[in-house]
């Protein structure tokens, strides 16, 4: 994985950690959300999650992809709200249509890259 992409996933998750009542750690045994680069040229997103739920209960495990395709041209900041957005999924938000971090699409979020209190609030009340 490159520098650029390892960098972002680590802010993102001690972010979250810091932020929430959540606490992801790198490289545990058993860990149930990898966290991954790709290069993909013939999609439109940047980052993308595969979770899978039952019953709206968040299923493990997870994975989530920054497409270098997208992230190698934004800047540390930008590839970084990417990040964070993606591990929102892993731990189980969805999308949402204003201006926040989960917003569905990387313009939406307008430079966003740290948990807002809408999404502290949400995944506290997850967990």
């Amino acid at each position: 994985m490159s520098s650029k992409s390892a960098s972002a996933w680590t802010a993102a998750r001690d972010n979250w950690s810091q932020a929430t009542d959540v606490n992801l750690y790198a490289g545990s045994p058993g860990s149930n959300i990898t966290l991954n680069e790709t290069y993909n040229a013939n999609v439109t997103w940047d980052g993308i999650a595969y979770t899978s739920r039952s019953g709206g209960v968040f299923l493990s495990p997870a994975n989530a992809y920054l497409n270098t395709r997208y992230t190698n041209g934004y800047t540390n900041i930008k590839t970084r709200g990417v990040a964070a957005h993606e591990i929102g999924h892993t731990i189980g938000l969805a999308d949402v249509n204003y201006q926040t971090l989960m917003a569905g699409n990387t313009p939406l979020r307008g430079g966003i890259y740290y948990p807002t209190n809408d999404e502290i609030t949400g995944i506290n009340r997850l967990y």
